[in-house]
């Protein structure tokens, strides 16, 4: 059984008291296309200061890589690495363009526990 809806997804991940959610948002394939999310490792510590990479790879209808297209990434946890940051603010959002490849990644930093 197979579901079409248009929308946001909240998945939701728990252990050990710990709990984590990401949001994937689905949209028609015969607009806009697909988004695939990676990540460069599956867990970082909660140091404060270990990154991980999270990249989007973003595809129009046909299957073709979608260059230049905005991609906003949000974390409930740690926070992205930006540019000249103002003091004292997390950065919980950010945004990135996609390359040649339809790829746009970013950095995100722990939280400390």
């Amino acid at each position: 059984m197979t579901e079409e809806t248009s929308g946001n997804a909240e998945v939701w991940v728990e252990s050990n008291k710990v709990r984590q959610k990401i949001e994937v948002k689905l949209y028609d394939p015969h607009k806009i296309g697909t988004i695939a999310l990676r990540t460069g490792s599956v867990s970082i510590t909660a140091d404060g200061s270990s990154q991980v990479s999270i990249i989007a790879t973003v595809k129009d209808a046909l299957g073709n890589s979608e260059q230049g297209a905005t991609v906003n990434f949000k974390t409930t946890l740690g926070q992205f690495i930006v540019t000249n940051p103002l003091p004292g603010i997390i950065n919980r959002s950010t945004t990135a363009i996609t390359d040649v490849d339809g790829e746009a990644s970013v950095m995100l930093v722990s939280g400390k526990v």
